[in-house]
């Protein structure tokens, strides 16, 4: 019975170390990192170029030019035209076939160079964020103290707390998951502009979605900047609360 009191006593040492750890991470997180992160997104809305003024997007491929396809269409015309049988066709400059099929080195598309880069900036700020909010939520559940009857206003301004927090953690994942949909819809219409470079509509479809993403980015930036300072905001009102959820005197009746 000793030895199981003591592998007790040594299990319960080894997790209040770690309370210890924890608190101490999140405490930091609150005081600093996380005040420091809202002012660094919101020092990149404010000031990076490519956040505020929004450029027409550029489609970088090595794909026929409008020009040579309405070129070849017109020479194509001219070569099905019975009123003039010498009429020969000039393909498009490109190394894609007249019946879409390449020939050489296939077509060369590039990724938008401003999207990737602002899909980074966001990446860097989602990810270490996510990682701050999940150890200040571990902290307050680990002060949540044992269920009792009554007094429980301070257990429900944690739970409040630990629910706002997951809901912004919520909201980073899928601003996460959409970069990776972003280039699986991206890298589909360009393997249909390329196959089909004829037609215009999957070129403007490519440019669309690059656009839409580009919105999708600058509102995600802004997004978790309002959203963290929010959650800052909540701790700090509730600090007390969250590290003391019950008065050290519980009146009770008798």
């Amino acid at each position: 019975m000793s030895l199981s009191n003591g592998r007790l006593q040594n299990s319960n040492a080894s997790v209040e170390e770690l309370r210890d750890q924890i608190e101490k991470e999140a405490l930091e997180v609150i005081e600093k990192k996380l005040p420091l992160t809202v002012m660094q997104i919101h020092k990149l809305v404010t000031s990076v170029p490519v956040l505020n003024h929004i450029k027409p997007i550029k489609l970088e491929a090595n794909l026929p030019s409008i020009d040579s396809i309405l070129e070849y269409k017109k020479n194509l015309d001219d070569e099905n035209d019975p009123s003039k049988p010498n009429a020969k066709r000039k393909r498009p400059n490109s190394n894609v076939d007249t019946d879409d099929s390449n020939s050489g080195a296939p077509p060369v598309v590039k990724a938008n160079k401003e999207i990737e880069d602002m899909m980074n900036l966001l990446k860097k700020e989602l990810m270490g964020g996510i990682e701050m909010l999940g150890q200040v939520k571990t902290w307050i559940q680990f002060n949540i103290p044992r269920i009792e009857d009554g007094n429980n206003f301070g257990v429900g301004v944690q739970e409040e707390c630990v629910a706002e927090i997951g809901r912004v953690e919520d909201v980073s994942f899928a601003a996460l998951e959409s970069m990776s949909k972003y280039y699986q819809i991206r890298a589909r219409l360009v393997h249909k502009m390329t196959k089909h470079p004829y037609v215009l509509d999957y070129r403007q479809a490519v440019l669309e979605i690059d656009e839409t993403q580009f919105a999708k980015l600058r509102y995600s930036i802004v997004d978790m900047r309002n959203n963290f300072a929010f959650i800052h905001d909540l701790l700090i009102k509730n600090f007390e609360k969250l590290k003391k959820p019950r008065s050290e005197v519980n009146t009770t009746m008798f």
